[in-house]
């Protein structure tokens, strides 16, 4: 959990109130917030992954004046379009894509105010942007800057020349990663690209190194008044999120915010995006979520004092509009439980259970449970390997179509880009790490697989097995599977497999049949794919069975 410290006189101030420690503990543990004093001015508090804009003063008091019932209804804020222009240029789009700007005027800072603006810097860095991987934050005092012409592209850090924040030399990019303990920390993020981003004037005042560090020239201090803010990262989404956040939260105190028109490669558009969430939520979904029989009027209000905007639609409706701040409103449930915070957990009465049940296993449990324990009897190792597979390695062993597949829509590596539609790909990936140990080698795994029938997504529990070893052939797993089924109470039977998939041996493979249902599959790998395919050299035999819903057939004796 994120943990940042506060000024508590900060927190006060921007409230408006007085209140004790005790008192100022417990209000803010409504608001999902853990507190506790570190010293008479400092508080330490921990908040939950899904709200990062409380991590500074201003969103804690935003949020408490909410739950205190001092404001309601959706924070206003006063936008307004800024003459100043960021050129992006084409050659950093490789290196870091995506760029966020904006305006924030007003915003008064003195040494508790940067205190924690830097550590709510520090925070987001570390969240959000993955340690600066994903998303990095650069906060410059607006009025040190020379010009309203702002210029984001990629430069050669030996022609890259400027005072480093926090020093008192003018060093080139080149010398900042190298001298600088930032430039040490974070030089990774960029320097495989040989061109670092760069974030300047047009008249050659260099803001920053994104990612990297900022200019002394520009920084914010003490005394500073109005700020220019500009997120960068490789997520669009997550770039101008993390924006929104900011801008919308130091708005609590500043008295403007600025948007700026960003000319990007081939379009044109203004930031921050200040987006929203909007839902329509039944009113008694609510209520049979949070266990209240709470009226119509009093949800609004509870859902007003979290800050939505709520319309009634009619018909028990109602629609809430999320500010952007929250980034976490993703399902109607999320609203619900919003209820529940304005309404007070500790207002929640417990109730018992008007059923009272004893716990015991799935009858699918107990099932799988024996399942495992004869194959451990029968001399098979049991493995667990990934859920996920290569699309193209599915679609090449097993010849199926792509649109069966069911894909991952950002997978982190081309090897794991689809649910797997069998257990016997990666249990060959299994064999081929292990393949020089003692044989025979036999495993086996269940596990679920999903995969796209005539446009629905299907999913089946089966269970595959495997023996490798210097011989073996169809007999031997054909053993093993009327061994594993007739134990069950099942009745086995085979038949001719004309068109098996192409890792299996034609002419030594078939349709196997449970209780007269076809189930799966038994039959020796084909050698040619084993070797060429996926390096394995030594036979393989296999078989897998989809075993969905056997647990709750009539087992036959």
């Amino acid at each position: 959990m994120p943990v940042t410290l506060i000024k508590k006189r900060r927190l006060l101030n921007l409230l408006g109130v007085e209140a004790s420690d005790q008192d100022l503990i417990e209000a803010l543990s409504r608001t999902k917030v853990e507190a506790e004093v570190v010293d008479p001015e400092t508080l330490e508090v921990e908040v939950t992954p899904d709200r990062l804009d409380l991590l500074i003063s201003e969103g804690l008091a935003r949020e408490l004046k909410g739950i205190l019932g001092l404001e309601r209804g959706y924070p206003k804020y006063n936008v307004y379009d800024t003459d100043i222009t960021l050129k992006v240029h084409k050659n950093v789009k490789r290196i870091r894509p995506f760029i966020a700007v904006a305006v924030v005027k007003g915003y008064y800072v003195d040494q508790d105010a940067l205190e924690e603006l830097i550590l709510f810097q520090e925070k987001l860095h570390m969240t959000l942007g993955r340690d600066r991987r994903k998303a990095a934050i650069g906060f410059y005092d607006l009025d040190k800057l020379n010009s309203n012409k702002i210029v984001y592209r990629a430069e050669k850090p030996e022609s890259i020349r400027y005072v480093p924040l926090g020093e008192t030399v003018e060093m080139s990019g080149k010398e900042i990663v190298e001298k600088t303990e930032k430039g040490r920390k974070y030089r990774h993020i960029v320097e495989d690209f040989g061109e670092y981003p760069l974030l300047h004037t047009d008249k050659g005042q260099v803001l920053s190194i994104p990612t990297i560090l900022n200019s002394e020239d520009t920084k914010v201090e003490v005394g500073t008044k109005n700020l220019f803010i500009d997120v960068t990262g490789t997520d669009r989404y997550l770039v101008n999120k993390t924006l929104d956040i900011i801008v919308t939260t130091l708005a609590e105190t500043a008295s403007e915010i600025g948007r700026i028109t960003v000319e990007d490669v081939g379009e044109t558009y203004k930031t921050p995006l200040l987006s929203t969430t909007e839902l329509n939520v039944e009113l008694d979904y609510i209520r049979s979520v949070v266990g209240l029989n709470i009226s119509d009027n009093e949800i609004v209000e509870l859902l007003e004092r979290m800050r939505y905007n709520v319309e009634n639609v009619g018909n028990g409706v109602i629609k809430v509009k999320a500010p952007p701040y929250r980034m976490d409103i993703l399902h109607k449930v999320d609203v619900a439980e919003d209820v529940a915070i304005a309404y007070g957990y500790n207002e929640l009465n417990p109730e018992l259970p008007k059923t009272f049940t004893i716990g015991r296993e799935l009858v699918k449990t107990r099932f799988i449970r024996k399942v495992r324990e004869i194959m451990a009897g029968l001399g098979f190792q049991e493995i667990l390997t990934f859920t996920l597979s290569s699309r193209n390695l599915v679609a090449e062993l097993l010849g199926t179509s792509l649109d069966r597949q069911v894909e991952i829509l950002n997978p982190i590596s081309p090897l794991y880009n689809t649910i797997r539609q069998t257990l016997v790909l990666n249990m060959l990936q299994f064999l081929k790490q292990n393949q020089h140990a003692d044989h025979p080698i036999k495993v086996f795994e269940i596990g679920d697989t999903i995969e796209v029938v005539s446009g629905e997504v299907i999913g089946e529990t089966k269970i595959a097995a495997s023996i490798l070893s210097y011989r073996v052939g169809f007999e031997d797993i054909q053993a093993q599977l009327y061994a594993l089924f007739r134990t069950l109470g099942f009745s086995v039977s085979l038949e001719e497999e004309n068109s098996p998939p192409k890792i299996f041996l034609k002419g030594r493979v078939a349709k196997v049949f449970i209780n007269g249902k076809h189930r799966g599959i038994v039959g020796e790998l084909n050698p040619e794919y084993l070797l060429e395919k996926l390096g394995i050299e030594y036979p393989v035999a296999a078989f897998e069975i989809n075993i969905t819903n056997m647990w709750n057939e009539t087992r036959k004796g």
